[in-house]
């Protein structure tokens, strides 16, 4: 996670608990993760694409290609492919969630640890020449004179 954008996994899991919860079929949480992906620039991801490849070869096919998801990907897709298969997976949906949710976190500290040291470069080289400036020429014009 580059960007703090949400991982698009993240939402996928959130689309398939809302559809448990609504008492809808796994099925139609996944297609609005696809229609939200097909439709939404910001799902341009390799998780996204590699998604959406896995979900028209499962449609034709009934067989998953796994290749190209990372192991907590894998992960999903797996408790996903349970899921379609009539296993019960609320729980393990929301285990993962909560996963999701502690990457996001760590990852939002990481970046807000980072802070005190970007915030610096414009303080350095902005603001602490332009105080100078402003101090030294007063001064500079009074020995002028």
């Amino acid at each position: 996670m580059d960007d703090l954008n949400l991982p698009n996994s993240l939402i996928l899991v959130w689309d398939i608990q809302r559809a448990i919860e609504k008492n809808l079929s796994l099925q139609q949480g996944l297609q609005k993760f696809v229609q939200r992906a097909t439709n939404i620039r910001g799902f341009q991801d390799d998780f996204s694409k590699n998604f959406m490849k896995w979900w028209q070869i499962r449609q034709k096919t009934q067989v998953s290609d796994l290749n190209g998801f990372n192991a907590q990907h894998r992960a999903l897709i797996t408790l996903i492919e349970s899921g379609l298969r009539g296993q019960s997976i609320y729980e393990a949906i929301k285990a993962i969630e909560a996963d999701l949710i502690e990457m996001c976190e760590a990852d939002i500290q990481e970046h807000a640890a980072k802070l005190p040291l970007l915030l610096q470069i414009p303080l350095v080289f902005l603001v602490f020449p332009a105080i100078c400036i402003l101090l030294l020429v007063p001064t500079l014009c009074q020995l002028t004179f």
